[in-house]
């Protein structure tokens, strides 16, 4: 940086961003597996099982007592 010249506000902004990337990139490597994939738990709301349902529904598959296990 030449001399005299401070740094803006933007540039420190930036700078935090960069190294937040930065951190979190380096923390997924430690838990990626080594095979390149990586392993968590899935968490979701009723949308997942909502959109199964509809899908087995649709494929003819649906069993009714599958389905109000998924609805519940």
């Amino acid at each position: 940086m030449p001399e005299g010249r401070t740094i803006t506000e933007e540039e420190t902004l930036d700078g935090r961003v960069d190294a937040a990337i930065e951190d979190v990139r380096a923390e997924m490597n430690t838990l990626q597996r080594p095979d390149g994939h990586w392993v968590f738990e899935l968490e979701a709301d009723a949308t997942i099982p909502a959109e199964y349902i509809l899908l087995r529904h649709f494929l003819a598959e649906s069993e009714a007592d599958l389905d109000r296990e998924l609805e519940g």
